[in-house]
């Protein structure tokens, strides 16, 4: 699920999970900041997938017709203040699954949809970061958008496709930011992408496939960025669900998340981490439960700290629900807790703020991690 680098990374899982990476200074205690959760729609509204543009400015996507009362279908952008903007309004007809932000501030979306600002736009689309009125670009893509990353001129998409950008392309694919169209790269994944992270000269992938890029993988890859081909790693079995649905790269690690249960014949409950260099598991784990047919969740690390949102009670054998903070060695529980419940379904990060958005209308919150007073707001039940 923004222009990608390696110390900040934002990824769109499918409807099941984000993980998104940045490295920030020390983490303490945190407080919510006053952003409007009023998400409001159809049966299962959410927040699924959040951007921070350069400006300060918040942009979620998911499934929703208003943001504290003001009409907004599936898509909005938030002042740095939490307000609504009330200047920004692509009117998106269905699901938002990921958002990225490119270097001139445009916003690409993917999803479900096949309209934005009335015009037809199938499953992605970029939007002009000022004014919201869609933009020329248009690679019109077969089935859903589930996962986006930026690296340089590269839109690299991940889904449940098999025609992208003018060319057939089996669940993933790299998309000229400037035409829209396919590039060469073509790893043919045979089944769906739910995560993606470029890193150095690899694009990691994650999703439900046994295959791709000519090689056999179990649900976790890393791909050449320019021939598409899989590296040539012993992949480890993940097993006991359905795969990988986040990952992202710190230093010489991966971690990511999904629904599984073992990993390397290893039991990880929904998250783990892998060794870029020996493709071991590690020993983080950090032991979610309630984590079982997951359907939405995040992670994210920030220097030494690995924050993990989802639908879980407890972690390392402590009480947390929605966000928590786990040691990004070892796993155990941080003491950073903020007073809201809820499924925790994306991630996002800017400064010293993260953003969670989540499911079930309970909207979107804005955490820092450098206070002390937590406060409760609209949207997320209270603990």
């Amino acid at each position: 699920m923004k222009i990608i680098s390696t110390s900040r990374i934002l990824i769109y899982i499918s409807t099941l999970t984000w993980l998104l990476l940045h490295v920030v200074p020390s983490v303490h205690a945190q407080t919510v900041l006053p952003l409007p959760t009023g998400i409001s729609g159809y049966g299962g509204v959410h927040v699924q997938a959040i951007a921070v543009q350069p400006d300060g400015k918040v942009v979620i996507g998911g499934f929703f017709t208003a943001v504290n009362g003001i009409s907004r279908m599936n898509i909005a952008r938030l002042n740095a203040d939490g307000s609504v903007d009330l200047e920004w309004n692509p009117v998106v007809n269905d699901r938002v699954h990921a958002l990225a932000i490119g270097s001139d501030n445009v916003v690409y979306a993917g999803g479900q949809f096949d309209s934005v600002g009335g015009q037809i736009r199938r499953r992605i689309a970029a939007i002009d970061g000022v004014s919201g009125a869609p933009l020329a670009w248009n690679p019109d893509a077969d089935n859903d958008v589930d996962a986006m990353a930026i690296s340089g001129g590269v839109l690299y998409v991940g889904g449940k496709f098999g025609f992208i950008g003018g060319h057939g392309r089996s669940e993933i694919a790299a998309l000229d930011v400037s035409t829209g169209l396919a590039t060469g790269w073509n790893p043919v994944a045979d089944n769906y992408v739910s995560a993606i992270a470029v890193s150095g000269g690899s694009v990691y992938v994650g999703g439900d496939f046994t295959s791709i890029g000519g090689q056999l993988r179990s649900h976790l890859a890393a791909v050449d960025v320019a021939t598409g081909m899989a590296s040539a790693w012993v992949p480890v079995d993940i097993a006991g669900g359905l795969g990988v649905n986040s990952l992202s790269v710190s230093g010489n690690s991966i971690y990511f998340g999904g629904n599984f249960t073992s990993v390397g014949a290893l039991p990880r409950k929904c998250y783990a981490a892998i060794d870029i260099s020996s493709w071991m598991v590690t020993e983080w784990n950090p032991g979610a439960t309630g984590c079982n047919n997951i359907l939405y969740s995040a992670s994210l690390a920030l220097s030494g700290v690995v924050y993990i949102a989802g639908d879980f009670y407890q972690v390392g054998g402590q009480s947390r629900q929605t966000v928590v903070a786990v040691d990004a060695a070892t796993g155990a529980v941080t003491d950073w807790a903020p007073s809201i419940s809820g499924y925790g379904a994306a991630l996002a990060i800017s400064g010293s703020t993260l953003y969670v958005g989540s499911t079930l209308g309970r909207g979107i919150a804005a955490v820092t991690i450098d206070d002390s007073k937590p406060i409760f707001l609209d949207g997320f039940d209270d603990r």
